[in-house]
């Protein structure tokens, strides 16, 4: 596709100082990005077994 190479920019990102905190977020909450409806369940279960 060379015409889709013409409009290609390669940028530097932007992150800054930010880039740890933003891969720490995403570590922390890995489980509910791959299994949303999971991770709403176990913690409604659990809210059922403390309450």
């Amino acid at each position: 596709l060379p015409g889709a190479r013409e409009a290609l920019r390669i940028r530097r990102a932007a992150l800054g100082p930010d880039r740890l905190m933003i891969g720490a977020a995403e570590l922390a909450f890995a489980r509910v990005l791959v299994d949303p409806s999971g991770v709403m369940r176990a913690a409604a279960d659990a809210e059922r077994t403390t309450a």
